[in-house]
């Protein structure tokens, strides 16, 4: 310590030279000036390196990568997509440094070939309207039962004609007396190969009782035989 000392080797900070910038010479005294003015391993100067993209680099300067090939940069890319790509020709709304990819950007309404107006789709989806599945609520009558039911309209089409699909309530009197409490669809099974037939299950009766005993109390147990 005392040829330390005699040399001048000691004392409260320690002196970094900036590999970049020769002439900057920073005094560290504690880590928090170790970050303040040489945390990216050089000083405390503004990058000037202009990436590929035309946006000055966002770092502080730094000795790594000095070709800038693995630097990424956040700022907004902004980029107008061409129409080709989007009709609207929306800006980019990712990082520059990322890929752009599909536009997302909203579309308040679009017309399905339904007639329904699809809200807020990205734009990407909105450019093919026949690939939307409409989420509208409607009314289709059941093409077998004659039910009413609300389904969504892009799935109307194929529940008319599925009888299982039906889920209104069955109500069908049952042997025991009591009304069928599944729904109609549970109760339809399957059409026959031959589309002729329509067979039908109804499941076992899950309500109480409700006949009255010898004794003239009325039975609370669940509906059953005998």
């Amino acid at each position: 310590l005392d040829i330390l000392s005699a040399a001048g080797r000691i004392g409260r900070s320690f002196r970094l030279r900036c590999r970049n910038h020769p002439a900057t010479i920073s005094d560290v005294a504690s880590p928090l000036d170790f970050d303040d003015k040489a945390g990216d391993g050089g000083c405390s100067q503004q990058c000037t390196y202009r990436l590929k993209c035309g946006h000055q680099c966002s770092r502080r300067c730094h000795p790594d990568d000095p070709d800038h090939l693995a630097s990424f940069c956040p700022r907004p890319c902004e980029r107008l997509r061409p129409a080709s790509e989007c009709p609207h020709m929306h800006p980019c709304s990712k990082p520059c440094g990322e890929e752009c990819g599909a536009c997302e950007a909203k579309i308040p309404s679009t017309l399905l070939p339904c007639g329904h107006v699809a809200r807020n789709l990205a734009c990407h989806v909105a450019m093919k309207p026949e690939a939307v599945q409409c989420s509208v609520i409607v009314e289709v009558t059941m093409e077998r039962c004659g039910h009413t039911v609300n389904v969504r309209c892009c799935e109307s089409h194929g529940i008319v004609h599925d009888p299982s699909k039906c889920s209104a309530p069955c109500g069908a009197l049952l042997a025991c007396g009591h009304p069928c409490a599944s729904t109609c669809g549970r109760c339809a099974g399957s059409i026959a190969s031959d589309d002729s037939q329509q067979q039908v299950t109804h499941p076992q009766c899950t309500q109480e009782c409700g006949r009255q005993l010898s004794c003239g109390h009325w039975c609370t147990q669940r509906c059953h035989d005998g």
